[in-house]
């Protein structure tokens, strides 16, 4: 060996040696593992990294290591690990979770002091380490969430955003394409479309949501066979599953209607319990109703032979109708007869046109009676209509040249007009007459009632379900208001329709009596030796009052609400009426004079009155003066406000618009306050 580089190898042996702490114990704080960048989060993890420089072992058994780290600026704490167990081999390296917690997501400054101590540690130097790291802006993603979606939706746009602004961002998922998911591409199920932001720091973010995609249910329509114009609506009920919806064109309340004819689209939509919806379509043809048209036939004669039946177009339909058999029509009676024919195309489609064949004798008659349908009780009607003049009229209700429906039973007549020409040639026609029966009525006594009543209802009538009728009578209700009805009697009809318009009707008296009136007057109040009358002002009468007596009269001196009732025995139904006043008592008249204790004049009167009080104020020293009126609940009925240096005041309150009772007046300044009861009578 080259003597120059052994001594090299030797010195530097040497220094190592006592670099390195051989002859002691070194503990070295090595690194910051986390956090390292500049990214901000919520929670981040402190992880350091301490080696043992030296050649020996570390018992911390022996040694005790604490590992200490504080941090300042944007966040201000103090994490620390103790370590007595355990050991740390020559030249190796350890590192230290000091907290999984600390907030890097506050934007700022954040200083970190890391530093390890040990009892024998020999190089204190390389115990601390200093890490700086700058936060300029949160780092976040957000992705708008999307609702519940149908295979057949389309595709919907994803909506995610970033802060700080500026950055780029990714969507990633199944279905997701570029910023659009599309659920016909995802297929049904629950999916998750992802949102990956990068900021311009090169901080990454990112944010899920879950995307329910629901299958379409399967839908069907039957086929449907080609159909008429103006054929019956159809009842559509071939679309599967049922409950759906079927819709187009001549298509209303679940029916088709072939308004006209071509080719229809009829359409059924479905839409299951996800809201998820299909639609299937089916044609239907709508065939032409062919025009037909049938020719005015001639007149025939009673004797005429079997008439060959023409001009029905198109060719080769069918003729139908009285007296009509293999196309022949044979005359067997008088009269007009209505011919149908009838042509089927070879879409089965058909229509049909009529005409008139008449059959005639000579003369031609014919009847237009004037009525159709009567009652037994509508009187006589002249008989009319017939045609040529002058022939004669029979029947069961004929008598004379009149109809009388009270001949006979009620029932279905018929009259009957013949006429007879020259030649002694006759023809008859007739006309059907009904005569419907009334429904006899009755009414039992209306009896009486008091003109103060309440409202009746009219139930004297029979057969039940007539109307009522006459002055204070509601028809409607059958209800009978004796208020502003003449006293005495009353005429009330009960007319009963019966369902053929045939109507009976009876009259009757309801007698309306008169109620004893009288006033108490309005609420009043007294005071002292006052005693208050009170009088119902009616003789004769039967009298009860809320205070047990049963005079026509009573004096009161005491606060009440009394209640007087007064029945006149001379009428059918014991009318009475009642009335209720209120009294207020006091045992002491107030006026103002007793309201003042110290100092000006007050004066108020009179007192009690009817509502207008005078108030006069002397030798006053104020500078305001609120006068207020309260009633005996506590409510303000009256204000009025004085500013201003007043030594004295008069005026009037009116209080006519109260009702009448105990008041209190109130009168407030400066100097003090002064109350009083005023009565209103």
């Amino acid at each position: 060996m080259n003597k120059t580089i052994g001594a090299l190898i030797l010195c530097l042996l040497f220094i190592g040696q006592f670099s390195f702490g051989q002859n002691g114990r070194d503990l070295k704080m090595e690194s910051f593992v986390t956090p390292l960048d500049s990214c901000s989060v919520g929670n981040a993890s402190i992880i350091v990294a301490i080696k043992n420089n030296s050649s020996k072992k570390i018992l911390f058994s022996t040694d005790t290591c604490v590992v200490q780290v504080q941090t300042s600026g944007a966040v201000s704490a103090n994490y620390f690990k103790t370590f007595n167990q355990d050991s740390l081999n020559a030249m190796d390296t350890m590192h230290v979770v000091l907290t999984t917690s600390y907030n890097k997501s506050i934007v700022g400054i954040h200083n970190f002091l890391a530093r390890v101590t040990t009892a024998n540690d020999t190089v204190p130097s390389n115990d601390t380490l200093l890490h700086k790291l700058s936060i300029d802006t949160a780092t976040g993603a957000s992705l708008a969430s999307v609702p519940d979606l149908c295979v057949n939706s389309g595709p919907v746009p994803l909506i995610g955003t970033g802060t700080p602004v500026g950055g780029t961002g990714v969507y990633s998922g199944v279905g997701v394409s570029g910023a659009q998911f599309n659920p016909a591409t995802s297929g049904p199920g629950n999916h998750l479309a992802k949102f990956v932001y990068t900021d311009v720091h090169g901080c990454i973010d990112s944010f899920s949501i879950p995307i329910k995609v629901d299958s379409v249910p399967t839908v069907g329509l039957g086929n449907f066979n080609s159909i008429c114009k103006g054929a019956p609506p159809i009842l559509l009920n071939s679309g599967i599953p049922s409950g759906g919806v079927y819709f187009g064109d001549n298509v209303g309340l679940g029916q088709f209607v072939p308004f006209r004819s071509g080719i229809d689209t009829i359409y059924y939509t479905f839409k299951d319990g996800n809201n998820c919806s299909d639609t299937v379509f089916k044609t239907i043809v709508v065939d032409t109703i062919p025009v037909v048209s049938f020719s005015t036939l001639p007149n025939l004669c009673v004797n005429s032979p079997a008439f060959t039946l023409t001009g029905g177009f198109p060719l080769g339909g069918v003729y139908k109708g009285n007296q009509v058999s293999g196309g022949k029509y044979t005359p067997l009676k008088i009269g007009a007869d209505t011919l149908l024919y009838v042509f089927t195309d070879s879409n089965k489609c058909k229509d049909s046109a009529t005409s008139i064949l008449r059959v005639d004798s000579v003369p031609i008659v014919s009847l237009n009676f004037p009525i159709s349908q009567t009652c037994t009780n509508s009187g006589k009607t002249m008989v009319g209509g017939g045609s040529p003049q002058n022939g004669i009229y029979k029947g069961d209700k004929i008598a004379g040249n009149y109809f009388d429906p009270s001949i006979g039973p009620p029932g279905t007549t018929q009259v009957n007009y013949i006429f007879t020409d020259g030649n002694n040639c006759s023809d008859s026609v007739f006309a059907s007459v009904t005569v419907d029966t009334i429904q006899p009525v009755s009414m039992t006594s209306l009896g009486a009632i008091c003109n103060y009543d309440d409202i009746t209802l009219l139930t004297a009538g029979a057969p039940v379900g007539g109307v009522y009728s006459g002055k204070h009578v509601n028809s409607s209700t059958s209800e009978f208001d004796p208020t502003g009805a003449v006293q005495g009697a009353n005429i009330i009809t009960y007319t009963y329709t019966t369902a053929t318009g045939c109507m009976d009707s009876v009259q009757g008296n309801i007698m309306v009596e008169a109620n004893p009136v009288f006033n108490l007057g309005s609420d009043t109040a007294i005071c002292g030796d006052a005693l208050l009358k009170l009088d119902i002002g009616i003789a004769a009468l039967v009298y009860n009052w809320s205070t047990g007596d049963s005079s026509r009269s009573i004096q009161l001196q005491k606060s009440a609400i009394v209640i007087a009732s007064a029945t006149d025995t001379s009428t059918v139904t014991k009318c009475s009426y009642s009335d209720t006043i209120r009294v207020d008592y006091d045992e002491v008249c107030v006026g103002l004079n007793e309201l003042h204790r110290s100092g000006g004049d007050v004066k108020l009167f009179p007192n009690p009155n009817d509502g207008v009080f005078r108030i006069e104020l002397k030798n006053l020293d104020v500078t305001k003066l609120v006068v207020q009126v309260l009633s005996m609940e506590g409510k303000e009925v009256y204000r009025d406000e004085f500013n201003g240096q007043y030594k004295s005041y008069q005026g009037q309150i009116d209080l006519k618009a109260q009702t009448p009772g105990v008041y209190i007046i109130k009168l407030a300044s400066e100097r003090g306050v002064l109350f009083g009861r005023i009565i209103i009578r």
